[in-house]
């Protein structure tokens, strides 16, 4: 594992996190930095597994979240079905129908670049891929740029 660089990154604490994942919350702690050269706070740790800010569900959950929302009647099924499976509150229906409106954005795009460059392979191809932490975040531009896409369609 690297060294962090001391001149650049002071430590300020230890902050724990908790993120919802198909087996159950997983809660860790990890220290919090000052960046000197840009006065921003930052967790190494977090920057190191991929895992950007204010993400609270893991992708696989959001996967099982977005399936349900689809196939159930509504998102509330959805979300009284984790309920129920889980035995606790994990994820609420407006979060799963969020991440059924940004997954339909990715597959907008995708069949969009398709159409448009059919020899091309799709850079959002994964629609949504185990590996990535940035659901929320990447989709909120990619819907930004889906719209205009939309709105300037023939």
């Amino acid at each position: 594992m690297e060294e962090r660089d001391k001149e650049r990154y002071e430590t300020r604490g230890i902050r724990s996190r908790q993120i919802e994942t198909l087996f159950g919350t997983l809660e860790y702690k990890r220290r919090y930095y000052l960046d000197v050269k840009t006065g921003t706070y930052v967790c190494l740790l977090d920057q190191a597994l991929g895992i950007e800010k204010k993400i609270k569900v893991s992708p696989g959950l959001s996967e099982l979240a977005v399936y349900k929302g689809v196939k159930g009647a509504s998102y509330r099924e959805a979300q009284e079905q984790l309920e129920s499976f889980y035995q606790r509150p994990v994820i609420s229906h407006e979060t799963i129908r969020q991440r059924v409106l940004d997954t339909g954005e990715l597959i907008f795009r995708e069949e969009r670049c398709r159409q448009e460059h059919p020899c091309r392979r799709t850079p959002g191809a994964d629609i949504i891929s185990r590996s990535r932490w940035h659901m929320g975040k990447s989709a909120a531009g990619v819907k930004k740029q889906s719209r205009k896409a939309y709105n300037n369609q023939p």
